[in-house]
């Protein structure tokens, strides 16, 4: 799935340091070192809060998310991806109310090892 970098620039204009990251087989995009969102071929992955998944669950569009078996706690997968800029801005400004509440992190400077 892809997201022209005309539609997130509109939708996450003014919104703080934006960084797009390559993650999950897919590209993330990063508000003050905190992950929003992003797309992959899954489709478009929402941070909602690991307190308050379930009006966003309550979606047609919305289902849980699991990576390598692994449940994603705090995000859901729109998939089909909204189509609409207006769909896509209110998922989009959802995440970003709930990351201008987390701390900033600083960027790692080197890949994490395992």
């Amino acid at each position: 799935m892809k997201i022209s970098p005309g539609v997130r620039a509109r939708v996450l204009a003014g919104k703080g340091e934006l960084r797009e990251v390559k993650v999950f087989g897919g590209l993330c995009f990063m508000l003050r070192g905190n992950m929003v969102g992003g797309v992959s071929k899954r489709g478009l992955l929402v941070r909602v809060g690991k307190r308050q998944p379930a009006p966003s669950l309550a979606r047609p569009d919305a289902r849980p998310i699991e990576i390598s078996g692994r449940l994603m706690e705090g995000y859901v997968v729109i998939d089909p991806p909204p189509k609409e800029e207006r769909v896509l801005r209110e998922w989009l400004e959802l995440a970003v109310a709930l990351v201008q509440t987390l701390p900033p992190k600083p960027p790692r400077s080197a890949p994490r090892r395992v």
